[in-house]
């Protein structure tokens, strides 16, 4: 799907596994070029910043190639309590 396109996707209950093994509970939005991740009982008191962990970022990545998007996260410093917020960029 061209990031052009204005699409908006949600899906409930999605488990992404992060680097340390911890599976989370996660819904999906995806609108234009940016993806927001509502991670179920995330916060900053967790050791790892989830928008910086490499492994929940490819997971994240294979949830969204399952739904037909091409791109790939742009890793940021967005984390909002419960929500992760990364801009989408072309794959190479």
């Amino acid at each position: 799907m061209p990031m052009e396109e204005s699409a908006m996707i949600e899906l409930v209950q999605n488990m992404v596994i992060d680097n340390l093994g911890k599976e989370w509970a996660c819904s999906l939005e995806v609108e234009k070029s940016t993806v927001t991740v509502h991670v179920e009982g995330y916060s900053k008191q967790y050791p790892l910043i989830l928008s910086q962990d490499n492994t929940f970022i490819k997971n994240v990545n294979k949830k969204l190639k399952k739904l037909g998007f091409n791109e790939m996260l742009k890793p940021k410093v967005k984390d909002f309590n419960d929500t992760v917020v990364f801009d989408l960029m072309p794959s190479k």
